[in-house]
């Protein structure tokens, strides 16, 4: 946030040199860190600056399942689904990879009866979590429907008998964490074109949400289970800096 006052100071407001150069030792006291993320994830980011890619992305699972009707295997089309509802799930409750390819129908989703009707709601118990923080995320309508289609048509071909396991591997167990990961991102890199990890959509998330809310970390941190609000910070202070530089580079001359 001191190095948006600062370039709005200094290009938007024009301040005198005396008070740029007292905002820029106030600016080098906070000692901001520079974005914890790698600079690969910073690169699959990038991609989300444009934000025809962001609604590629979002309507991808939409788009799979619809075609997964007309694939005549009903085990490929099983998969298919199966990889639109991880990428649905990820776009509306970011989970670690590790608890989104664990999830269980009997432990993970709980039917809510409210006075507007039933919805879904899945929860990560805290001894699920890397933290120990207790997840709870209501499910869009659009996303039941998807995972109802799931549930019904697609994931008896996944496994045999009843299932319990969302994202079923050949043993009936959780799916591999390779072969999870590894499908879903070739997935989206076929039908999108767009570099994508499984991991990559908690940082996207938080990522759209400061794009919009500039400086407002606390909710990220909510959203992602983290135990501090200087983990948030840490990782997305840098991004926070190039929403404000780039609002630089956007101000008319």
């Amino acid at each position: 946030m001191a190095y948006v006052v600062w370039a709005v100071a200094e290009d938007w407001v024009k301040s005198d040199p005396e008070s740029l150069t007292a905002l820029r030792r106030i600016t080098h006291r906070m000692r901001c860190q520079p974005c914890d993320l790698s600079p690969s994830m910073l690169a699959i980011l990038e991609q989300f600056d444009d934000p025809a890619n962001v609604q590629r992305l979002i309507a991808l699972p939409a788009a799979l399942a619809e075609r997964a009707r007309t694939v005549p295997q009903i085990e490929r089309a099983a998969v298919m689904v199966q990889q639109a509802v991880a990428i649905e799930l990820q776009l509306v409750a970011p989970l670690r990879p590790s608890a989104l390819r664990k999830l269980r129908l009997d432990r993970h989703f709980r039917i809510v009866r409210g006075a507007e009707g039933p919805s879904v709601r899945l929860i990560i118990p805290a001894e699920d979590t890397k933290n120990h923080i207790r997840l709870n995320f209501d499910l869009p309508t659009e996303t039941v429907r998807l995972l109802e289609t799931y549930l019904r048509i697609y994931l008896p071909a996944l496994t045999d008998g009843e299932p319990t396991v969302l994202f079923p591997g050949v043993s009936g167990e959780p799916k591999t964490m390779v072969g999870f990961s590894h499908g879903i991102a070739r997935r989206i890199w076929r039908h999108t074109g767009l570099r994508m990890t499984v991991q990559a959509f908690r940082h996207l998330a938080a990522k759209l949400y400061l794009d919009r809310y500039p400086g407002q970390y606390f909710p990220v941190g909510l959203l992602l289970g983290h135990q501090s609000f200087d983990t948030t910070r840490r990782y997305y202070g840098g991004l926070e800096s190039r929403v404000g530089f780039a609002a630089r580079a956007r101000t008319p001359e």
